[in-house]
């Protein structure tokens, strides 16, 4: 019989309650839940102008001795962990710079490489000044109004994934 899982406590209770691969299976599940849900509420909350860093925002499982870059979230602890991130090329999109969309830039000078000359616009410079702009966070948002809507959302799936598992 399912259980109403409104809070943390009773999600942690629920889940001592369930043995042995039954009880692993169930946490890596529902860590990885966490971080699809942490996911969609990013690709909505993202500023779009062509819609690549809102395709490049995927839940990856976590590897031994990956380290976390800054604009990276980790979501569980020790082995169960999943990452939210923007991706670099491959077959998503590009979000190389998420993390400046995410916490802004400031103003400041940009120098080619081997001192050659940039085009912008019509006209050749040898370096540029860029005023920088504001941050637009969406990820960290994502997460911090998210986080009770998160916990309900994953009791609610683990009861319907404990009521299949107990039918077959």
């Amino acid at each position: 019989m399912p259980v109403a899982i409104k809070g943390i406590a009773e999600l942690t209770q629920k889940l001592k309650s369930l043995q042995g691969e039954i009880r692993e299976e169930a946490e890596q599940n529902l860590v990885k839940w966490g971080a699809q849900l942490f996911a969609r509420e990013a690709k909505k909350r993202v500023p779009t102008k062509t819609g690549t860093l809102k395709k490049s925002i995927r839940v990856m499982k976590d590897r031994p001795g990956l380290v976390l870059k800054k604009k990276q979230w980790s979501i569980g602890q020790g082995i169960i962990r999943y990452i939210v991130s923007p991706t670099r090329g491959g077959k998503n999109a590009d979000g190389f710079y998420a993390h400046l969309v995410e916490f802004g830039t400031s103003a400041h000078e940009i120098k080619p490489k081997r001192k050659k000359a940039m085009k912008y616009g019509d006209e050749f410079s040898a370096k540029l000044f860029h005023p920088g702009f504001h941050q637009k966070p969406f990820m960290r948002p994502a997460f911090d109004e998210n986080a009770d809507a998160a916990i309900t959302a994953m009791g609610r799936r683990l009861n319907k994934w404990l009521e299949r598992k107990a039918k077959a």
